[in-house]
């Protein structure tokens, strides 16, 4: 069986249940024996996207979308 790599993408800011449920059923999508692997979005990515700067610094959302449980690796 080929192991499978997800990739799921966000701001994360402030994260909240609905992040979480989303990270599980990226994770779940993929088999059993997949990565899932999340691209945090940067700092300038967010402010020009929804027009404001995140609450939280884009070094603490990866460090916190990293800690849960279905996450293999985040990266900026």
């Amino acid at each position: 069986m080929t192991r499978r790599i997800v990739l799921a993408t966000g701001a994360f800011d402030l994260i909240h249940y609905g992040h979480v449920r989303f990270l599980e059923e990226s994770k779940k999508a993929a088999g059993r024996k997949s990565r899932l692997v999340v691209v945090v979005a940067r700092d300038r990515t967010v402010q020009r996207r929804k027009g404001k700067k995140p609450i939280l610094p884009e070094d603490q959302r990866r460090a916190i979308v990293e800690a849960l449980k279905p996450v293999d690796a985040a990266i900026l």
